[in-house]
């Protein structure tokens, strides 16, 4: 299985313990059902999630979150939301998937899946490591930036802080 090049550019800025998760995942996906799946969002900036935000309340669209700018995993590299690859004739539906199945697969890999919430929100999936809260999370990074809050998920995680980082946390590719 060959991740397709927009997902291995959104993996490269998620925390590399998720981002293995995820693609464990993937793997799973691709294993078990043949389903090859796209990462469709991964780190959100703070002003993505407001134009989130807005969309069904300030702005057309339905409403595709509850999460205020700041309060969204997707903002520390935590969160995604997936899909499966499609085809140029349009004979595979992106969302036709067994999200309950992606979800068990996600769930034996430590991940927490939307599809379990009371307001499903299937293609989401994320992880807090220690059971951190957003609010921490936000306010580490109000104060210095992913950087500490990555920090906080290595020694949470009890690894050297920053051994395993890459993308431009780090400034190095891979």
């Amino acid at each position: 299985m060959e991740l397709d090049s927009a997902s291995k550019a959104r993996i490269r800025l998620l925390y590399p313990d998720f981002a293995v998760r995820i693609i464990r995942t993937y793997v799973d996906m691709f294993e078990q059902h043949r389903i090859q799946m796209r990462m469709t969002e991964g780190l959100r900036t703070m002003a993505r999630q407001e134009e989130l935000y807005a969309q069904g309340r300030t702005s057309a669209g339905p409403v595709v979150t509850w999460a205020r700018p700041g309060y969204s995993l997707h903002h520390y590299g935590v969160a995604c939301d997936s899909c499966r690859i499609g085809n140029n004739s349009g004979k595979v539906d992106p969302w036709d998937v067994p999200w309950d199945k992606f979800a068990q697969y996600a769930k034996n890999h430590g991940l927490y899946a939307g599809f379990y919430w009371k307001k499903q929100d299937k293609p989401h999936l994320e992880l807090a490591y220690g059971g951190m809260g957003v609010e921490q999370m936000l306010k580490l990074y109000q104060n210095n930036g992913l950087e500490s809050v990555w920090a906080e998920f290595d020694t949470i995680r009890g690894v050297t802080q920053g051994s395993e980082w890459y993308g431009p946390q780090k400034q190095v590719r891979i």
